[in-house]
C-alpha cells in the first residue's frame, strides 16, 4: 500500500492507533465486567442455570444432561426453570476436585520419581 503524502500515511496510522487503543479499552471493560459477574455470583446463594454455567465453566447443554441423571442437585420450585443451591455447587466441586487428586496422586508421583 502506497501512499501519496506523509499525511495521507499519519492519518491511516492515527486510525490505526485510535482503533487499538478502543479494542484494549474494550478489553478492559470487559475484564472489569467479568470480575463483576464473579462477585455478583459469589455473594447469591441460589444460582440458575446461566449463572452456573458461568460460575463452573460448564456448557448449558451439559449441566441439562447432569442434572437429567442426578449427577447435579438441582430444583426446578414451578417444573420450568432450573436453579442449584451454591453451596451443593461448591461441596460437589470439592468432592471431584479431591477425587481427581486421588486418582491422580500415584501418576503424579511416579512422573517426578523419574
Amino acid at each position: 500500500m502506497r501512499f501519496q503524502s506523509l499525511t495521507a500515511f499519519a492519518k491511516v496510522l492515527f486510525i490505526n492507533i485510535k482503533i487499538l487503543l478502543q479494542m484494549e479499552e474494550l478489553k478492559i471493560i470487559e475484564e472489569k465486567l467479568n470480575k463483576f459477574e464473579t462477585l455478583f455470583i459469589n455473594q447469591k446463594t441460589v444460582l440458575n442455570l446461566e449463572e452456573v454455567a458461568a460460575y463452573t465453566g460448564l456448557s448449558k447443554s451439559c449441566l441439562y444432561k447432569k442434572t437429567s441423571t442426578g449427577g447435579i442437585p438441582c430444583y426446578k420450585p414451578n417444573g420450568k426453570h432450573i436453579y442449584f443451591n451454591k453451596n451443593e455447587i461448591d461441596k460437589l466441586y470439592r468432592i471431584i476436585k479431591k477425587l481427581f487428586i486421588q486418582k491422580n496422586l500415584h501418576r503424579w508421583h511416579s512422573m517426578l520419581q523419574t
